[in-house]
């Protein structure tokens, strides 16, 4: 998936604006797909989860998620390496996992109202796409069988 995004991101910047956006919620419904709890979703839900999903720029060595700090969004990553971060009891950083295009990392805050459990910082530049709790929530307004799925 991570080299097939690639392609397209090269791609978009050559595009028309209106072709930009089509492409750009392509690209977000396949990455939506792919996750576990989406991934059986009718199609016209995921357009919808599309449509609330923003991009969000990121430069490197940048948190995109602090540990500690209440979530209400969840992050895919289009384009880009993150690292999953957690702190000892020694206070040192220890790098749990890398993540790169495709995957995707925050889903409890959109479940549950809780204390991020570790940090997510940028390697690379990142393009990503959030999805915010509240949106998620105007979704399950409009496709009330679809809460009992998640």
């Amino acid at each position: 998936l991570e080299t097939s995004l690639k392609d397209y991101f090269v791609i978009l910047n050559d595009l028309p604006p209106f072709m930009q956006e089509k492409v750009t919620l392509f690209i977000k419904r396949k990455i939506l797909s792919q996750v576990p709890f989406f991934h059986n979703m009718p199609e016209r839900v995921l357009s919808a989860l599309a449509a609330v999903t923003q991009q969000v720029l990121v430069p490197p060595n940048e948190n995109i998620i602090t540990a500690g700090e209440i979530g209400n969004e969840m992050y895919f990553i289009g384009q880009g390496v993150v690292e999953v971060i957690i702190t000892n009891n020694k206070a040192e950083e220890i790098t749990v996992a890398t993540l790169q295009g495709g995957s995707w990392f925050g889903e409890i805050a959109l479940l549950r109202h809780t204390q991020r459990t570790a940090s997510v910082r940028t390697v690379t530049a990142c393009s990503c796409f959030k999805l915010v709790k509240d949106d998620l929530l105007g979704i399950f307004k409009i496709f009330p069988n679809i809460e009992e799925q998640l």
